[in-house]
């Protein structure tokens, strides 16, 4: 399974090449992982509840899709800010990707994991009518959705690592909630509206928005980071 093998090469290059030739830390890596997964039990757990109790209280799926996406945003990044604050010197540039990277890379190697693990269980007629089969596109489509997210991963702490070095810098931290809170709004939208992830119209959509918002969030930060050498 060639996908499986570069998502292992997406979890596991980016860092260490980042280490072994950019000088950064493996402790910075590690805890952006750490943070990630952190994260994701926070928002599973009692966002199971808020999602709910939202349900229940009749709101549309588009709101509760919002509200998802809110509810992703602050949490992912809410940790991300908490462990900038917390650790005992406030983390340099290198540190920051590391931390992204280190974030991106856990969650491609967890996709990865989960990839192997479903094609073991499926019976060879399974894989024979599944649409990825047949179609290049499709059977990549996991790939590039991590490689798009493990650079939004490092832009989006980004522009949180920026926005808490200033108050007047703090309007991008902001920024990253409202991009992220998007895509996953969008994804977890498709999700519960039963769109077909097969159907390479509807990938080509999310990936192009995915795309764009992370362009953004790279030019961005790109701005920041002149606004704090300035």
């Amino acid at each position: 399974m060639p996908q499986a093998a570069v998502l292992l090469a997406l979890s596991a290059l980016p860092p260490a090449l980042l280490v072994g030739l950019g000088g950064a830390s493996w402790g910075w890596v590690l805890a952006g992982a750490g943070a990630w997964a952190l994260a994701v039990v926070i928002k599973a757990v009692p966002g199971a509840a808020l999602w709910w109790a939202i349900e229940r209280a009749g709101v549309s799926l588009r709101a509760r899709s919002a509200a998802w996406g809110v509810w992703s945003a602050a949490c992912e990044l809410g940790v991300s800010a908490a462990v900038f604050l917390t650790a005992t010197e406030f983390p340099s540039l290198l540190d920051m990707i590391g931390f992204g990277i280190g974030a991106g890379s856990f969650e491609a190697l967890v996709v990865a994991g989960a990839a192997v693990a479903s094609a073991r269980m499926e019976s060879p007629e399974d894989s024979a009518s599944d649409p990825a089969s047949s179609d290049r596109f499709l059977a990549w489509s996991g790939v590039i959705e991590r490689g798009l997210a493990s650079v939004g991963h490092v832009a989006s702490r980004g522009l949180v690592w920026v926005g808490l070095q200033s108050w007047l810098l703090s309007p991008f931290a902001l920024v990253a909630c409202a991009t992220f809170g998007v895509v996953d709004g969008v994804s977890t939208y498709g999700s519960e509206a039963g769109w077909d992830w097969h159907d390479r119209r509807r990938l080509k959509y999310l990936y192009s928005l995915v795309t764009k918002v992370t362009a953004v969030e790279v030019v961005l930060m790109a701005i920041a980071l002149h606004l704090l050498q300035a």
